[in-house]
């Protein structure tokens, strides 16, 4: 049997009209049970947040319309309606919807006092078929901020029933400074370490790098000779003196963290070759194109910076 379920006893009275106005749980109507799922019925103050659920089980070919649903907004002077929320779930031979729905009231009571949220109806359709059904107001019990007026027998010089604000008490403040003085040391080994790898103070001292130097000139679009002689003057820095193709080995030799770019050093002097003295730079730039010449400079740098 079709049931219409009601929260309380309150709601007697709406289930006989709705059986009588809209037939909503006949066993011959498509709506099969309207059940509200409502929350607690005391303890709300103004502003607070009134949450509604209804629980709606129809026919499995039967679909909510919710454009009929209460729209929301302000709905009376002190109450607003936040949100309106419609999940859906098929069951066996049935589809059942969860409405929620998000109130917010701003009434102000002086005293202990009952305010509802406004009933509303939900309506399902088939093709052109439509059915409803009523769901009853919510009744709930509003209290006020503050007592207006003291208990018998009360402080008469009190102004008023508030209690006192919670006195703060001490808090350990070790773990916040221990925290903090992780985090300066940790930043002052960072930065050291950033000054130690661009050679800033304190570092200053240490050898440049030329071809790191050449690396970052390089970054720029440049002349593909101009490019050539970036490099060999890094060649030459390195070595402390003018490094030509066949010192590159001595230079090897002498620099052993060069050693595994032993091909590419020499691909990139038989290429200054080409450009400067042989068939030309269109030659020279296919054997080794800029980009790749650019590659070569940040392998070099990075090989410099490894311990010798």
């Amino acid at each position: 049997m079709r049931t219409l379920l009601l929260p309380n006893r309150h709601a007697r009275p709406a289930l006989l009209c709705l059986l009588i106005a809209s037939g909503a749980a006949a066993d011959d109507g498509p709506i099969r049970e309207v059940q509200p799922l409502d929350a607690r019925t005391v303890g709300y103050t103004l502003g607070d947040r009134v949450p509604r659920s209804v629980l709606l089980r129809v026919d499995r070919d039967w679909q909510l319309q919710t454009a009929a649903l209460p729209a929301p907004g302000p709905q009376t002077y002190w109450l607003e309606l936040r949100a309106v929320d419609v999940h859906e779930r098929l069951e066996r031979d049935a589809r059942v919807y969860r409405i929620d729905l998000d109130y917010q009231t701003f009434y102000a009571p002086i005293q202990a006092l009952e305010r509802s949220l406004p009933a509303f109806e939900v309506t399902v359709g088939r093709g052109e078929q439509t059915a409803s059904a009523r769901v009853p107001p919510f009744r709930f019990t509003m209290s006020p901020l503050r007592e207006v007026k003291l208990s018998a027998g009360g402080d008469q010089r009190a102004p008023s029933m508030l209690r006192p604000d919670i006195e703060p008490g001490p808090r350990p403040l070790r773990p916040a400074f221990a925290a903090l003085g992780g985090a300066v040391v940790l930043a002052a080994a960072f930065a050291l370490a950033l000054a130690w790898h661009y050679a800033r103070w304190p570092f200053g001292h240490r050898p440049a790098r030329p071809f790191a130097q050449a690396a970052r000139r390089l970054r720029r679009p440049a002349d593909y000779r101009d490019a050539l002689l970036t490099v060999h003057r890094a060649f030459d820095a390195t070595a402390g003196r003018r490094v030509l193709a066949e010192d590159a080995a001595a230079l090897i030799e002498a620099q052993p963290r060069l050693a595994p770019l032993a091909a590419d050093i020499a691909r990139f002097f038989d290429a200054s070759r080409r450009a400067f003295f042989g068939s030309g730079e269109r030659e020279a730039a296919a054997l080794l194109p800029t980009a790749e010449l650019a590659a070569l400079a940040r392998r070099l740098a990075a090989a410099e910076r490894r311990p010798a």
